[in-house]
């Protein structure tokens, strides 16, 4: 029989009747008991500390901190990514400035494992780009650029790949 709440001599010596554990929050093998007393045994995912379920939304949780200057006007890759560790709903940003003008514009896209994903995305100022996307665990995401010429210099700057989540506890 679960027990929730013990009495002694008129004293609480202990109470769960207010706990919140619940075996799908409680990491795979470890024990607890839930508010009514009852023995309980986790069923979640560590996920390198991220919730059990992954929603798009505004906490950073994982970077691919810097900066890639193209060398081009096509399309390269800049060395910024980002591999998911869960299956979900990420919101990925990332900076991209240049230009100065309609006529010289820098472009970026987002790559998920290797094939081009949403819309490509220009700028002739600084701008913050935004994607939400579903992903599933292992995914490894790129940011390209396609920087702009102007009197044989290559100008443009992409950064910071950023996967984000909808997550109070985050960082």
């Amino acid at each position: 029989m679960a027990v929730s709440k013990v009495v002694y001599g008129g004293n609480t010596l202990i109470d769960l009747t207010g706990d919140t554990v619940a075996a799908d929050k409680l990491l795979s093998g470890y024990t607890a008991h839930d508010a009514a007393g009852n023995a309980i045994t986790g069923t979640a995912s560590s996920g390198g500390g991220l919730p059990a379920e992954i929603m798009a939304g505004d906490t950073p949780v994982m970077i691919a901190a810097g900066v890639y200057n193209p060398t081009g006007t096509s399309l390269e890759n800049s060395g910024l990514s980002i591999t998911v560790p869960l299956a979900g709903t990420y919101r990925f940003k990332w900076v991209m400035a240049g230009g100065g003008g309609s006529g010289y514009s820098v472009k970026s896209q987002l790559y998920q494992n290797g094939v081009t994903v949403g819309a490509e995305q220009t700028t002739s100022n600084a701008t913050v780009c935004s994607l939400d996307l579903e992903c599933a665990a292992g995914d490894v995401m790129t940011v390209y650029i396609k920087g702009y010429s102007y009197w044989g210099t290559i100008y443009g700057t992409v950064g910071n790949l950023t996967a984000c989540i909808d997550w109070d506890n985050g960082y």
